[in-house]
């Protein structure tokens, strides 16, 4: 029943990307189309379900895994800091687009969630399994190019025409989202590895297992 719930819940995930595509390939090249109201009310809508699907998803991973492990913990974690980060969404949608508001104080919450739910992820891999050298100068690296690529997209800045509050803000999300995306890729690194060696025989234990 529950992968069944899946199946379904991935179909129309699949559903929904089509249906987002279309959207912006006909504003791309129909922008005449489209008035700017309507166009805002869609996107606030696409940004509701958004931020509504990771919760969901999530959701299903606490059903499945339950709370008493590593993997349960771990996604009952995840959930309630996506849950604050929606809110902030919705907060920040009524916030007219203001660079300090409301909805900030619902990211921040989110972050210690997201951070506690990564460390709990990466606790449930056995300590041996981080005694591979090869592995672990390998996983570095990557997330080396992670952290180059992200700051080249999203660089630290300081802009003297706004305020010390707004700058430290946009800096701070840089920086957090940062220190969040390193384990993030690092756990889905090592997560990944501990199930590909899983597949050839290994004596390792399926990825998200406790230790």
């Amino acid at each position: 029943m529950f992968m069944k719930k899946m199946q379904y819940l991935l179909i129309a995930l699949f559903a929904y990307a089509l249906v987002i595509g279309a959207v912006y390939a006909h504003h791309t090249f129909a922008p005449d189309a489209w008035s700017e109201e309507g166009y805002a009310s869609v996107t606030n809508i696409i940004t509701v379900v958004n931020g509504i699907i990771p919760v969901v998803a999530g959701a299903f991973a606490v059903a499945f895994f339950g709370v008493k492990n590593a993997q349960g913990k771990a996604a009952l974690l995840l959930v309630i800091g996506l849950a604050f980060w929606f809110v902030a969404d919705i907060v920040w949608m009524f916030s007219e687009n203001a660079i300090v508001s409301l909805a900030d104080l619902f990211y921040l919450i989110g972050y210690p969630l997201l951070f506690a739910a990564t460390h709990v992820g990466l606790l449930s891999f056995k300590p041996d399994y981080f005694k591979d050298s090869k592995r672990l100068f390998l996983l570095l690296i990557v997330c080396l190019i992670v952290v180059a690529a992200y700051l080249s997209f999203f660089p630290l800045s300081w802009d003297s025409e706004t305020n010390a509050l707004e700058n430290l803000v946009t800096s701070g999300y840089v920086i957090v989202d940062l220190l969040l995306l390193v384990p993030l890729v690092f756990f889905v690194l090592l997560s990944l590895s501990r199930g590909s060696s899983a597949g050839h025989g290994s004596s390792s234990a399926p990825a998200f297992s406790c230790g």
